[in-house]
């Protein structure tokens, strides 16, 4: 198990760095936000639960990632609005760690394609 620690993610451009510092970090719930910028309700923030069966020889370990990025009106200073995205998964506990490898693979990449990052970013379907 890693140690809670702060995470720097690259914006868009892929060249600037964003840091989360680290809000709170006792299991199940583990959070981060970006504080150089904006108010607390502003700031942009990563969360991540994970809740493991209560019998561990059966059931799923479940993940959830939870990220909100407020969009922060430059002339109030307030709010306008909170982009979000929550990614729920399920693993079974008896699954090896090539196949939650495998799993872990096929979500990064998924999120990484270019049909994704054009109904994200676009907000653009397939045809």
């Amino acid at each position: 198990m890693p140690a809670m620690a702060n995470m720097t993610l690259k914006a868009f451009n892929g060249t600037t760095d964003v840091t989360y510092n680290v809000l709170n970090g006792s299991g199940p719930n583990y959070g981060w936000a970006d504080t150089s910028q904006g108010t607390p309700g502003g700031f942009r923030q990563v969360q991540l639960q994970v809740k493991q069966p209560a019998d561990p020889t059966k059931g799923v370990t479940r993940t959830i990632l939870k990220i909100a990025r407020p969009f922060v009106n430059a002339t109030t200073g307030l709010v306008d609005y909170i982009g979000r995205a929550n990614i729920e998964v399920l693993v079974p506990v008896n699954a090896t760690l090539a196949e939650r490898q495998e799993l872990y693979a096929m979500i990064k990449n998924s999120i990484a394609h270019a049909n994704l990052q054009s109904a994200i970013v676009d907000g653009q379907g397939m045809y």
